[in-house]
């Protein structure tokens, strides 16, 4: 392989770390849960030390590399925020977040893997390799956090390891089956995720792109209605086809305003409700756990572990108190 080659293949890898550590800190703005927006922003944290490793083997090429970031990724960022900002549900908005990180695990795992086909130095194979190694481990979880099998992962976080570990006990004493339990302490000084996801330029950019591809949709409809009904011409102007672009790029030129100025106020609020909540996260959180359990019983779950935390100096109460 020559070095040019070996640069295309790790600016790849570079952009799909890049996605993925933006992709991972937008799910996590818009998910209000506090423990699973700092599982979420870990993944994000994961995917920017990828992107370091990465660009420091790319720097041994050509020490003049400058990544930037594609204007695709922008719109499909800007376009799970909005989607999720005008989702009310929100067990629905967790969903619809992480079935795209879902996504765009499977398009990191594929993309690894073809890298791993290609002839590369054994140093770079050893970062590559460890690097899909745990991007599949990430892409384990977020399955389960999506549920599979009719288990679903859950996540919670507690304000210390007494009652993150009195909140497990309480799922036994409640007949709870669980799978791969997990306790994680959570430190302040190095586990702070500084990124964020989606801006509100691309939130904007996503806005304008939507409205203008449904203004797009709507004008070639109303300037056909328009033709076809002999309505009057625009501005005098008795050309039909003239009519029809006009009316068209009207609409379009609508839709993208109407649509950039939802964006960008979706992309203010989400901004500073993300803030407060991550500082808040941050503030009380000591332990983070998580466990798989069955999926019908995970708002029993959520309940008992509601308990526990709200009664941090009693027995955690579940369903059977």
């Amino acid at each position: 392989m020559t070095n040019q080659e070996l640069k295309s293949e790790l600016s790849r890898l570079y952009a799909i770390a890049e996605a993925g550590e933006k992709g991972y800190a937008t799910a996590a703005v818009n998910i209000p849960d506090q423990g699973l927006k700092l599982l979420l922003k870990s993944f994000a944290r994961q995917r920017s030390v990828f992107q370091e490793e990465l660009l420091a083997e790319i720097h041994k090429i050509d020490a003049n590399y400058q990544p930037t970031s594609s204007i695709p990724g922008m719109v499909h960022r800007g376009r799970v925020a909005i989607f999720a900002a005008m989702t009310i549900q929100i067990e629905q908005r967790e969903r619809i977040i992480l079935k795209e990180a879902e996504v765009g695990e499977r398009a990191a795992i594929n993309a690894y893997r073809r890298a791993l086909e290609k002839d590369l130095p054994l140093d770079v194979r050893e970062l590559v390799e460890q690097q899909a190694n745990q991007i599949a481990r990430v892409a384990g979880q977020v399955k389960q956090l999506v549920g599979q099998e009719g288990k679903r992962m859950i996540v919670r976080l507690f304000n210390s390891e007494t009652i993150a570990d009195r909140a497990i006990e309480a799922l036994d004493q409640n007949g709870i089956p669980t799978q791969d339990e997990e306790k994680t302490p959570f430190n302040k000084d190095t586990d702070l995720y500084a990124g964020r996801g989606a801006t509100t330029f691309e939130t904007t950019l996503s806005g304008a792109v939507g409205g203008a591809f449904w203004g797009i949709l709507i004008g070639i409809l109303a300037s056909f209605m328009t033709v076809q009904m002999g309505m009057p011409d625009l501005f005098g102007i008795t050309s039909g086809p003239l009519t029809w672009l006009l009316v068209t790029l009207a609409v379009i030129a609508t839709g993208a305003m109407v649509g950039g100025l939802l964006g960008f106020l979706i992309g203010l609020g989400i901004a500073e409700d993300d803030q407060y909540r991550y500082q808040q996260s941050a503030a009380r959180g000591q332990y983070l756990v998580r466990a798989i359990v069955e999926e019908g019983r995970v708002s029993e779950v959520r309940y008992i572990w509601d308990e526990a935390d709200r009664r941090p100096n009693e027995p955690a109460l579940g369903t059977s108190a």
